[in-house]
């Protein structure tokens, strides 16, 4: 998904991955594990990107994507 704040972009590897802010069954899992982490060369924190998802009713994420509420 992604290499630290690298840019990769071959044939067929592009690192960040680019349809990651459009896939929550990705993108939810990886902001908890490095809500810190930013978009190579943009000032925006994947916390900040996922706040977006997180603000939908959970029918209205794609993927029939679920969060789960146990700490």
């Amino acid at each position: 998904l992604a290499l630290g704040e690298q840019v990769i972009s071959l044939e067929n590897l592009s690192i960040p991955h680019p349809g990651l802010k459009d896939r929550p069954f990705a993108l939810l899992p990886f902001a908890d594990l490095l809500p810190d982490w930013q978009w190579p060369g943009k000032d925006e924190r994947v916390a900040e990107t996922v706040s977006h998802w997180r603000s939908l009713a959970a029918d209205q994420i794609p993927f029939r994507t679920r969060r789960s509420f146990l700490s």
